[in-house]
This record gives C-alpha cells, sequence and structure tokens, in this order.
C-alpha cells in the first residue's frame, strides 16, 4: 500500500502543473491587481464581476486524494467597514473585502498524510466613503472535522487599489494543511474573511 500511496502523491503534484502558477506566488502570499497569472486558473477574466458571488474551481488531480470541496465560513463570506466603524448605511461604507473564490489540490504523502493546498481568489471594493490605497485582507483557513481541528491559520494578505481603481483582486496559496488519512474524506476545508 505504502507503493501506492507515493504514486497517488506524484500522480497529484504532477497532474497539478496548472497549480505550479499558483504555487510560485505563495512565496509573498498576495498579488495585488485584477487578472495576472491566475485568472485562467480560476476562469475569470481580467475585469471582475460586478456582483459578489463566490465561485469554487477543481483542481486536476483532486480527485487522488480524499479531497472535499472548500466551503466559505459561514458568516465571513465578507467583511464591510465603513466610516466610523463597522455598521452603517451604503454611503459610509469605505470598502469590503470577500471570498470569490476557492480552490484546492490534495494529494497523498509517502508519509501517508493527505497534503491539502488551498488557494483563495479574493476582491476589495471601495465603497462611496473610501479612496484607494492599500488595504489588508484578513484570511482565514480551517481544515477540520466536526470534533477535530487539524489546522487553523490566519493570513493578513496587502491588496492595492490604484488611483482611477475602485477594485482589487488578491491571492492567498496556503501550502502544508495535513489530514490524517484516517480522516478519509470526511473533512471539512473552510475560508473566511476573519475582520
Amino acid at each position: 500500500m505504502r507503493g501506492a500511496s507515493a504514486v497517488s502523491a506524484h500522480r497529484g503534484f504532477a497532474t497539478g502543473a496548472a497549480l505550479a502558477a499558483l504555487l510560485a506566488l505563495s512565496a509573498c502570499s498576495s498579488v495585488s491587481g485584477g487578472g495576472g497569472p491566475l485568472a485562467g486558473i480560476f476562469g475569470g477574466a481580467s475585469e471582475p464581476q460586478a456582483e459578489e458571488t463566490t465561485s469554487f474551481t477543481d483542481f486536476v488531480g483532486a480527485d487522488v486524494a480524499p479531497c472535499p470541496r472548500p466551503e466559505v465560513i459561514q458568516g465571513n463570506a465578507a467583511e464591510r467597514v465603513y466610516r466610523g466603524g463597522r455598521s452603517g448605511s451604503n454611503q459610509d461604507l469605505r470598502y469590503q473585502i470577500g471570498v470569490i473564490d476557492l480552490a484546492r489540490e490534495c494529494a497523498i504523502t509517502p508519509e501517508g498524510q493527505n497534503l491539502v493546498k488551498v488557494g483563495v481568489r479574493g476582491r476589495v471594493l471601495i465603497g462611496p466613503a473610501g479612496g484607494p490605497g492599500t488595504f489588508t485582507a484578513p484570511v482565514r483557513i480551517v481544515v477540520r472535522t466536526p470534533s477535530t481541528v487539524f489546522e487553523d491559520r490566519s493570513r493578513r494578505v496587502s491588496v492595492t487599489i490604484p488611483q482611477g481603481r475602485t477594485q482589487a483582486d488578491f491571492t492567498l496559496v496556503e501550502e502544508n494543511l495535513r489530514v490524517p488519512l484516517s480522516a478519509g474524506d470526511n473533512f471539512l476545508i473552510e475560508v473566511g474573511i476573519d475582520g
């Protein structure tokens, strides 16, 4: 069985060539602006959609190891910041940070663990009371069962909206999230904006 696990790991990472561009960006964990090398992976055009929705992208090789679809943490799809605090009218909205796309890849390592990589694409939108500048997106990634948390990571991603623009996308790749094979596919991959 160990040989099969090694083959699964090799096939999972070898077929994840589409993920290579995403992983190359993981050293800095952020990309400012829209489009970029991830536009094809996430199926997005360089111009973001007007309506905020979270989509899901399958990476090649996701069927090699147990690999449930990532979900947005309930209540944490977006964070809105208003003039004077965390609540107000739409006219007082300074900016909104939201998750717009999630992706994952899983592979069985030779050591017998499920190794998970999670890709997050988000967007910062300037509201009527806001302006261009640099923003920090607080992203949280949790891998768990209902009773056990395997990974709980928080990352801060810098996003710059240049003068003359009202929005910008950001990208985060979190690697080496480890899940015991004994969990099978009975685990959750959750992502949210953790303001």
